[in-house]
């Protein structure tokens, strides 16, 4: 392994020194000049200037929270835009909650192009690095709800044409998201076995390829990890990659534009996908019976006038690192077991089982027809196995290059290795954070007036037309927040 300190030298044990001792050893790390893992939804106190206690805090409201996030103006950066995206638009800036979506898809066509083009293995971050260092990359579950979110904008600004547009690209997204993954999660493996050649089969490298195999793929290795996981794992999933909220709202769009053949087709697909995992299923299924009779009439509108309530509840899951020991298979044995860090999901809380929706004497309540901690939670186990891989293969790089210092440099090695292995082993914990826990529907008659519920309380009573569809959008992230109520009106 001496050649490992050919590549680090003198340069890297000082630096992991520097590292040590002015960023206690993890602390700020940046990607480009941004924070990492900075979560917007944890900016829940900062300081109050006026107040005579230097560490006095002030809690702000989900509204300042909000306008912290857009005044932050991070446009080159991905992550931000998802969340800045979702602040405009409970802000009921519609307008700007495109713009900044806008800036969102196109960093996410660079990346697409990275990866259709083969260059994607090429950006993927060394094994000596942390995978923070890397620009964060699009979920697929992310990529769909951009233009789920746009579509709504654009239906709220009465842009219908514009909402068409983004439904049907969220449609093509869900279509396309198998073989687009295939081909993502096959050049990372080609970029780590690519480095394994390159780090691990040096001359004289005591952590050969075949120690190192034999971690990334022993049981026992596995199973330390795995067990960690059971309880996580353990749901039911949707169908590949695809959101059912998504679908249905291309639905409700196309039925409240009158073109009931693809409402049917869009509210078929929902249904089929959520039918033995969610109760709202039901609601789904009538919705389709009312595609199908508007659509038997022909190109006429349909004489009933509804009003739907979308409930945006809770907050979805956040990431958090789970740190252990695992057995290591390398020649040397005095580098029996290390630790390495891995992301998990964290579940949080609904703001209210449902809504309550009242109508003259009539109570209905809204159903959910759409988790989005199953989304999220189907696409993180779908690529843990290469989260696991990059984990393993750095965790090892790490402990040879920690060793050999050790051996090296005596105690200021040692310093170094601690430094360099405490800054660089850690989990990547971005998301986007600021989506609901779940999405859920309900349909009333319109005309009159239609009183919303929340927690024994009316939130919102909407004075109803007759003749008008509505679609009220209300999002509560956490019991007790002040509702945001947005409402869509069709003719």
């Amino acid at each position: 392994m001496r050649n490992y300190l050919k590549i680090i030298g003198m340069p890297l044990l000082t630096g992991m020194v520097g590292i040590l001792i002015f960023t206690g050893c993890a602390a700020g790390l940046k990607n480009g000049v941004k924070t990492l893992g900075k979560s917007f939804s944890s900016h829940v106190h900062k300081k109050d200037t006026n107040s005579t206690d230097a560490n006095a805090t002030k809690t702000l409201t989900p509204h300042d929270k909000r306008v912290e996030i857009l005044d932050d103006n991070e446009t080159d950066d991905l992550l931000w835009t998802y969340k800045a995206g979702t602040a405009a638009f409970d802000e009921k800036r519609f307008r700007r909650s495109t713009e900044i979506f806008d800036i969102s898809e196109k960093l996410i066509k660079t990346y697409d192009e990275e990866i259709l083009a083969g260059k994607f293995a090429a950006s993927v971050a060394s094994l000596l690095a942390n995978d923070t260092f890397m620009d964060y990359r699009p979920r697929i579950y992310e990529k769909i709800m951009v233009n789920t979110f746009k579509g709504i904008d654009f239906m709220l600004l009465g842009d219908f044409a514009n909402a068409r547009v983004e439904f049907n690209r969220a449609m093509v997204r869900q279509d396309r998201a198998k073989s687009f993954f295939a081909k993502e999660i096959q050049q990372t493996k080609k970029k780590i076995k690519k480095e394994q050649q390159e780090k691990l089969k040096k001359k004289g490298a005591k952590g050969s390829t075949k120690e190192y195999k034999k971690t990334i793929r022993n049981k026992k290795t596995r199973s330390e990890i795995e067990k960690r996981y059971s309880n996580l794992f353990a749901f039911r999933p949707y169908r590949d990659f695809v959101n059912p909220f998504s679908t249905y709202m291309a639905g409700l769009y196309f039925y409240n534009v009158h073109d009931y053949r693809k409402a049917e087709e869009r509210w078929k697909e929902a249904y089929g996908m959520i039918r033995k995992l969610e109760k709202g299923a039901g609601i789904v299924k009538r919705d389709l019976r009312l595609a199908i009779a508007a659509k038997r009439r022909g190109r006429k509108r349909y004489p009933r006038h509804y009003t739907w309530v979308v409930f945006f509840n809770g907050e979805g899951p956040i990431k958090e690192e789970l740190a252990f020991n695992i057995p290591l298979f390398l020649v040397s044995s005095n580098i029996a077991y290390t630790k390495i860090a891995l992301p998990t999901l964290k579940m949080r809380k609904y703001a209210y089982r449902d809504l309550e929706i009242r109508k003259g004497k009539r109570r209905y309540k809204t159903g959910r027809i759409t988790s989005m901690d199953r989304i999220v939670k189907a696409e993180f186990k779908k690529r843990f196995d290469m989260v696991v891989t990059r984990a393993i293969a750095r965790t090892v790089t790490q402990a040879i290059i920690q060793k050999q210092l050790q051996d090296h440099f005596g105690w200021f090695g040692a310093l170094a290795g601690v430094a360099y292995q405490a800054t660089m082993n850690r989990a990547d914990l971005r998301i986007w954070d600021s989506l609901p826990k779940d999405f859920q529907v309900a349909r009333v008659r319109s005309g009159g007036k239609i009183a919303i519920r929340a927690g024994g309380k009316t939130i919102y009573t909407l004075k109803s037309k007759s003749k008008r569809n509505y679609v009220v959008f209300v999002r509560i992230a956490r019991k007790g927040d002040k509702p945001i109520i947005s409402v869509a009106e069709f003719k």
